[in-house]
């Protein structure tokens, strides 16, 4: 839960950054996870140091393909939720006509 949390504000902080990419002092150790899962599903691009230090980031073009796959898994999580409902509506109806 919290990689969800620090993967988007790395998102909404380069949204809101008009530069070409954002300086350094977001990559501390808190943020180094997070950064490494958006640069592996391709969300953002970095250019790092000889040292492997991360120097830059920026927003790669499909960056909205993650958001969207977030808004899928709430909408999946609510159509689970109603089929539950039902199933167990269904199943209730149908042990009192048994009954």
């Amino acid at each position: 839960m919290l990689l969800r949390y620090r993967m988007n504000r790395i998102i909404r902080l380069l949204e809101s950054n008009d530069s070409d990419g954002i300086n350094a002092a977001i990559v501390s150790g808190k943020y180094l996870k997070a950064i490494k899962a958006l640069e592996d599903q391709g969300c953002i691009k970095t250019v790092k140091d000889w040292s492997g230090s991360i120097r830059n980031i920026w927003l790669a073009d499909h960056y909205a393909t993650y958001q969207l796959s977030r808004q899928d898994i709430w909408l999946n999580r609510f159509f689970g939720f109603l089929a539950g409902v039902a199933t167990s509506v269904v199943a209730h109806c149908i042990i009192v006509l048994i009954g």
